[in-house]
């Protein structure tokens, strides 16, 4: 007989997102900006060009959740202070490591 146990899955995962594009100036903005203005925490970027074929090879790391429509507001909300809990922790944690600074209103983090 099998039984089936529910797991516990986290409700804050981390996803990776590659872009590969023609190089052009602004990019990495544009990708970065598009981001943080849908409320993303980046929590790594790494960058590079490929000067022959004049592209351009990014990998963001953002904070994520699973999210359904059988979660109720109550479960959104908390899953959202999950999130800004895990965030702020990790964000403390570089900090105190001197791994942030801040540059023209934003900062920087050396992950």
């Amino acid at each position: 007989m099998w039984h089936v146990h529910q797991l516990s899955v986290p409700t804050a995962a981390e996803a990776i997102i590659l872009v590969s594009c023609s190089d052009h100036s602004g990019i990495v903005a544009r990708v970065t900006n598009c981001l943080h203005e849908t409320g993303r925490n980046i929590l790594n970027a790494a960058q590079h060009t490929d000067f022959q074929s004049d592209r351009l090879l990014q990998r963001l790391a953002c904070v994520v959740t699973r999210v359904s429509h059988r979660d109720s507001v109550q479960d959104m909300v908390r899953k959202g202070r999950d999130i800004e809990r895990a965030v702020l922790a990790r964000a403390v944690r570089w900090y105190l490591e001197d791994r942030v600074i801040e540059h023209n209103g934003r900062a920087i983090v050396f992950a």
